[in-house]
């Protein structure tokens, strides 16, 4: 069997790749919560956990809303013109997200290299992340993924090597 033959392969089905992403999300805010909740920061666990949490949030979301924003959105806007204004509001929020993420990433960059950070800016940047994540992925979800039925079997081809091309 040529090695070709065990590359991944672009997936077909772009919403299971989102959905997979929103996972990760939710499981890197729950870590980000219980960082968020120790209560003496200077816990041994704490800069492995923030380094983690630092590195999916500075790489892999901001990929995902590539993913979003430049993949699906614009075959969405052409196959289902109507989706235009929710497109425009989830990159709003991607814009909002990025603003929090800002500070943020900072705060988990101080913690992971054993640097003094305050408890009550982590907490509230992480309150403020969660406040903004969590309803987003749900309506793309609920509203945005349903959508993706009407793509053809090409766009959610294109899609598939779209990602992956951006993780290479």
């Amino acid at each position: 069997m040529p090695m070709s033959a065990l590359a991944p392969q672009p997936s077909s089905d772009p919403v299971a790749a989102f959905t997979a992403c929103h996972d990760r999300i939710r499981r890197f805010l729950d870590g980000l919560s219980r960082i968020a909740e120790l209560p003496d920061l200077a816990d041994p666990r704490v800069p492995e956990a923030a380094a983690q949490a630092h590195r999916y949030f500075a790489e892999g979301l901001p990929l995902h809303a590539a993913d979003e924003d430049d993949s699906l959105a614009p075959r969405l806007r052409r196959v289902v013109p109507e989706s235009g204004q929710l497109l425009d509001e989830l990159a709003a929020d991607h814009r909002a997200i990025d603003a929090v993420l800002a500070t943020l990433l900072s705060i988990l960059q101080a913690a992971a290299d054993g640097r003094p950070v305050s408890h009550a800016s982590l907490r509230a940047d992480v309150t403020r992340l969660r406040a903004l994540l969590l309803p987003h992925i749900a309506r793309e979800e609920e509203v945005l993924f349903p959508l993706c039925a009407a793509l053809s079997p090409s766009d959610r081809l294109e899609i598939g090597r779209e990602l992956m091309s951006r993780r290479r």
